[in-house]
This record gives C-alpha cells, structure tokens and sequence, in this order.
C-alpha cells in the first residue's frame, strides 16, 4: 500500500515512521518491524 503524504493537510513527512507486517505470507499474527519482510523464492 501506498499513501501520498502531500495529500495531507499538517503532515511533517520526516516524522513519519514506516512499518511493515508480513501480508504476503498472511502472518498477521506477526510482530510489525522495520525493515521489510523478507520475500522467499518456492523454488
């Protein structure tokens, strides 16, 4: 998902903070982190 911080009205976009959950792998059950979740090949 995206969203376009300019389309905010009183959004400093350096204080923002980007998480991430693992949506891929329907693990939502999973703890959110800072870097992305790794994506695994099925080969």
């Amino acid at each position: 998902m995206s969203v376009n911080f300019n389309c905010l009205d009183d959004i400093d976009v350096g204080t923002v903070q980007v998480t991430y959950w693992d949506g891929r792998h329907n693990n939502w059950q999973g703890r959110m982190r800072d870097t992305p979740w790794p994506i695994f090949s099925g080969a």
